[in-house]
C-alpha cells in the first residue's frame, strides 16, 4: 500500500540517457536507454534480446544529460520485454549530488515549457 502512494508523490522526468547494468555473475553489462528518472529510480528501454526478472539486483552506471552516477538497484517492474523499472537501493554521496542536480535541471526545463495551447487559449480570452 505504501508503495503505490509513494509512486504517486514522486515526480518522474522524461530524459535521454544510457545505463550500463551489471548483474551477478560474469555476464557482460547490459546496455539500456534511460527514458525516465526520479529520485528513487528510473525507467529503462532495453534491447528486446535482453531480459531481467523482477527482483533482480543490479549495479548501474547511469549517464544522463551530461551527468554520471552509480546506483545499486532492484528491478521493480517489467512492463514489457523492452521496458524495465529500476528502484534505486543505494546511491553514494557523489551520486546523490549528481542525481539531485539532474532532477533540478529537468524540473527547471519542465517549468520553462509553454502552457498547452488549450490553456493558453483560455488565458487569452479571459485577459
Amino acid at each position: 500500500m505504501g508503495t503505490s502512494v509513494e509512486k504517486r508523490r514522486l515526480v518522474r522526468y522524461a530524459c535521454a540517457g544510457i545505463a550500463e547494468i551489471s548483474v551477478a555473475g560474469d555476464q557482460p553489462p547490459i546496455l539500456g536507454a534511460i527514458i525516465e528518472v526520479s529520485l528513487v529510480g528510473c525507467l529503462l528501454a532495453l534491447d528486446s534480446r535482453e531480459t531481467l526478472e523482477k527482483g533482480a539486483l543490479v549495479d548501474m552506471k547511469c549517464m544522463v544529460e551530461g551527468r554520471t552516477f552509480r546506483a545499486l538497484g532492484c528491478t521493480q517492474s517489467v512492463r514489457s520485454p523492452s521496458r524495465l523499472g529500476i528502484r534505486f537501493a543505494g546511491v553514494d554521496m557523489l551520486g546523490q549530488h549528481q542525481l539531485q542536480a539532474l532532477l533540478n535541471e529537468l524540473a527547471g526545463r519542465r517549468s520553462r515549457n509553454p502552457a498547452p495551447k488549450i490553456l493558453a487559449t483560455k488565458t487569452k480570452h479571459h485577459a
